[in-house]
């Protein structure tokens, strides 16, 4: 795809857009987003978007974005967030996202944060933070925090904290930190309310 054009990707093709083009990439196509271009990725398909480029992926698409991408993930979509890469997570999208790679999580929405990624967390998302990875949980949203993350708890947000995982509280927040293996052990700072 040369720059300027828009190209329509049918199923069994592969399309490798250019800077300043347009791929919309139909279900069995797979895309390769060269920097500057956009790819519109319909269910069935796959992206691969490589650094400055932007993938709207649309329910049932499949977007691996790669360092300096940017992904919109829409309900229904996969997206694996590679070192360096933005994602936004509509509600209904799964997001698996590499070590320093951002994500942020709207309604509905569940992600993977890997070690050394940030997840954002929005109400009525889930997020699962792995170890090395932060979780900002903003009102309404539910962490999971696995052995070694950190979890950052904003009001009305709910943190379930394994063992080895360290939780930050905010007034009005809730840590669910139970006493019984495996998830003993976890550490809470500015605990407002907790269940064991």
């Amino acid at each position: 795809c040369h720059p300027d054009s828009v190209a329509v990707c049918q199923p069994g093709s592969v399309c490798v857009s250019q800077p300043g083009s347009v791929a919309m990439c139909q279900p069995g196509s797979v895309c390769v987003s060269q920097p500057g271009s956009v790819a519109m990725c319909q269910p069935g398909s796959v992206c691969v978007c490589q650094s400055g480029s932007v993938a709207v992926c649309q329910p049932g698409s499949v977007c691996v974005c790669q360092p300096g991408s940017v992904a919109v993930c829409q309900p229904g979509s996969v997206c694996v967030c590679q070192p360096g890469s933005f994602a936004v997570c509509q509600p209904g999208s799964f997001a698996v996202c590499q070590p320093g790679s951002v994500a942020v999580c709207q309604s509905g929405s569940v992600a993977v944060c890997q070690s050394g990624s940030v997840c954002v967390c929005q109400s009525g998302s889930v997020c699962v933070s792995q170890s090395g990875s932060v979780c900002v949980c903003q009102p309404g949203s539910v962490c999971v925090c696995q052995p070694g993350s950190v979890c950052v708890c904003q009001s009305g947000s709910v943190a379930v904290c394994q063992s080895g995982s360290v939780a930050v509280c905010q007034s009005g927040s809730v840590a669910v930190c139970h006493t019984n293996t495996p998830q003993n052990g976890s550490i809470v700072i500015g605990l407002k309310q907790q269940r064991s």
